[in-house]
């Protein structure tokens, strides 16, 4: 009964561990919230820029409405460019 008791405590612990991540932090999050919705994976993919590219293609893509804290435009280029660099 104990460890019955151990196991559901910690499920609980760890659950509210993973719900206090900030939404919307992690880059392949934000591509899908904030890319996907007008450019396919594939037309991305094929892009293939450097860090200095991202950066201005996010920075274009603002002046089209996208919206992305300094944090959050850090974290998506940085994806970008581990995952789909040069």
């Amino acid at each position: 009964m104990k460890l019955k008791r151990h196991l559901v405590l910690a499920m609980l612990v760890l659950g509210i561990a993973a719900s206090c991540r900030s939404p919307g932090t992690d880059g392949e999050v934000l591509l899908a919230d904030r890319c996907f919705g007008c450019h396919s994976q594939a037309e991305i993919a094929e892009t293939g820029r450097s860090y200095a590219g991202w950066t201005h293609v996010v920075n274009w893509m603002k002046t089209y409405g996208v919206e992305l804290t300094e944090e959050e435009q850090e974290r998506l280029v940085d994806y970008l460019v581990d995952t789909y660099g040069e």
